[in-house]
């Protein structure tokens, strides 16, 4: 049963509230203060039927124990960096928690996902939410103050603003990882049609970690014109079996806020377009997905749904010729933009 909410209201949730954005057009989006968390994301579709556009769970438990990262926000550093290690230039080397074998994921425990974030302001169509990490947390070796703002415009637009604040140098990497289904998480994404505006990809090696930069030119990751992803994911491609789907980081083309990745499902009509200023998205489908249990007792699996995380590349802190654009510090704050706008048709 859909919680009854008004918009620009803060309601319990278990131990955390919920807030709810909306707009004219019957677009609401509901934010949790754990892990400043899209739990909600509804839209109406061609046939005037009303789709919950993200993935799920039912109530506050799910989510605290939940480990996919479903819908929240993640980091410190989103992604991975390889053996937990970086250094910098005239700094000891620092070694971040392993929580993924031998990688560092998702900033590990010291993540925001699992934090209960701080509303600082709430209006009809946007909240600011506050978390912060303290210097330990995770082998993080410097305290970090961290913002995120959730914008709804009248353009069906969420625009996510994001941006941290450092006591020393350190890596920061933050993403949202909502898992979108534009049919409504009642089948699962293989019917959607995808596009990325990318030329190059990052190749992974068994544990993710980037080996190279590759041009996508007619091969399995050319994903520059839409195309329907049960064409692509039944392909059977080396760089896709091993992974058995799509976690690749996409390295998009210019800079500045501008689009990034187009979706489409043509069973409900909506159409999600994604901008970004950031320089990598990974897109990801599922693929640890499991048996998961999520909303109204469905089980999420492979391709329920997918994920497109603006961010800086995967162990960017390691690559010696792009360290510096992903270290922040007192002199430098860091700063993301990344917009999700909705259209049916």
């Amino acid at each position: 049963m859909r919680l009854i909410m008004q918009a620009g209201n803060c309601v319990a949730w278990g131990q955390y509230q919920l807030i709810r954005i909306s707009n004219s057009n019957n677009v609401m989006i509901d934010i949790a203060t754990l892990g400043a968390t899209i739990v909600n994301f509804y839209v109406t579709d061609k046939r005037g039927c009303e789709r919950n556009i993200v993935l799920g769970y039912d109530d506050a438990e799910g989510y605290v124990c939940g480990d996919k990262y479903i819908g929240a926000v993640v980091g410190p550093w989103a992604n991975r960096i390889e053996k937990g290690q970086y250094k910098i230039e005239g700094e000891q080397p620092c070694q971040l928690e392993q929580n993924e074998k031998t990688n560092h994921l998702h900033g590990g425990s010291a993540g925001v996902h699992t934090k209960a974030w701080q509303v600082k302001c709430v209006a009809q169509q946007g909240v600011t939410l506050t978390t912060r990490v303290e210097a330990g947390e995770a082998g993080y070796p410097y305290s970090i103050a961290i913002e995120v703002t959730y914008r709804l415009s009248e353009s069906n637009e969420l625009s996510i603003q994001y941006q941290a604040f450092c006591e020393g140098i350190v890596p920061i990497n933050l993403t949202q990882h909502s898992y979108f289904n534009l049919n409504g998480d009642r089948s699962d994404i293989t019917d959607h049609c995808l596009s990325l505006e990318a030329d190059e990809v990052l190749i992974v090696d068994a544990c993710g970690i980037p080996t190279a930069s590759v041009l996508v030119d007619k091969n399995i990751m050319d994903l520059r014109t839409p195309v329907r992803l049960d064409h692509v994911l039944d392909q059977h491609a080396p760089s896709l079996s091993k992974l058995d789907g799509y976690d690749h980081c996409f390295v998009i083309k210019g800079q500045g806020l501008r689009t990034a990745a187009w979706l489409f499902s043509s069973a409900t009509g909506i159409e999600l377009e994604m901008l970004t200023d950031q320089a990598g998205v990974q897109f990801y489908t599922g693929i640890h997905l499991g048996s998961t249990l999520g909303r109204h007792h469905q089980v999420y699996s492979k391709y329920s749904g997918l994920c497109l995380e603006a961010q800086h590349f995967p162990n960017q802190p390691n690559m010696a010729d792009k360290q510096l654009e992903c270290l922040y510090g007192p002199e430098r704050m860091y700063k993301q933009t990344t917009v999700y706008r909705v259209n049916v048709i």
